[in-house]
């Protein structure tokens, strides 16, 4: 079976690169048969986003040549913080068990409560230096075991949880963690009106957390990394290694 990579990213006052506010970005890994329904779906996707209307879109569609990668499904987790203060305690709980310090964690917070508007990707963070060593780093070559993805939507649906928010977003931070190097990863969402967000480790599986940010504010996504001189095999895996995420669903609910 060949495979087809499609990338997807919008922006309003002209691409990103000229400074351009990030709209809405998409990311897949189907069969030919599938494209013309992700592209369909992702021409929806960028013109009806809440943070506006792009005047630059780019779908990219890419063959496949190398080898498939399967990575498991994290498992998730469902937290239910009242209020941001909480969710910033547990998270801050939840990373240190990866050995992420106070410090760290508090800087990280930072970025993502004062993001550039014309970030579209992930900061990568080095542990053994606390130093921004990437910035705009998206994950790509991703997509879903289909016999895996129905379990999944099967299994959120009876939890009262079916959305594409939460199945892309769990998509992508199952790829970014089984990544050899990756420590943990934080996030927000960058919608404005959507304020839940996770954070997700190997260790850890995926950790859901509702009210992890005022609404009407941005957001973003922090990669650690154990070590600098890490970042280039890193930024390989997470960009040209093809994975499809697989296994079996496990979802559990934390009090």
């Amino acid at each position: 079976m060949n495979w087809y990579s499609i990338r997807m990213r919008a922006a309003a006052g002209g691409p990103h690169e000229k400074g351009g506010r990030h709209i809405s970005g998409a990311e897949d890994l189907v069969p030919e048969t599938e494209i013309e329904d992700r592209l369909f779906y992702f021409w929806q996707k960028a013109s009806n986003h809440e943070k506006g209307k792009w005047d630059f879109l780019q779908i990219t569609v890419e063959k496949i040549d190398e080898r498939v990668q399967e990575v498991s499904l994290l498992p998730v987790k469902l937290f239910y913080p009242a209020t941001t203060v909480d969710a910033r305690k547990l998270a801050t709980e939840l990373l240190g068990r990866n050995g992420i310090t106070q410090r760290q964690i508090n800087s990280a917070f930072q970025l993502l409560e004062n993001p550039p508007q014309d970030i579209r990707g992930a900061w990568v963070v080095a542990l053994d230096s606390n130093r921004v060593v990437r910035e705009n780093v998206r994950a790509t070559k991703f997509g879903w075991n289909q016999t895996t993805y129905q379990q999944l939507r099967e299994m959120l649906t009876c939890a009262g949880l079916i959305n594409t928010r939460l199945s892309e977003a769990l998509a992508l931070a199952s790829k970014v963690n089984a990544c050899p190097g990756i420590v943990a990863e934080l996030c927000w969402s960058d919608n404005p009106e959507y304020t839940t967000g996770y954070v997700a480790s190997s260790r850890l599986g995926y950790c859901r957390l509702p009210n992890f940010k005022p609404i009407g504010k941005g957001g973003g996504r922090v990669f650690w990394i154990e070590k600098e001189e890490q970042i280039e095999s890193v930024l390989h895996w997470l960009r040209e290694v093809p994975c499809l995420i697989g296994g079996v669903p496990i979802l559990q609910k934390e009090e």
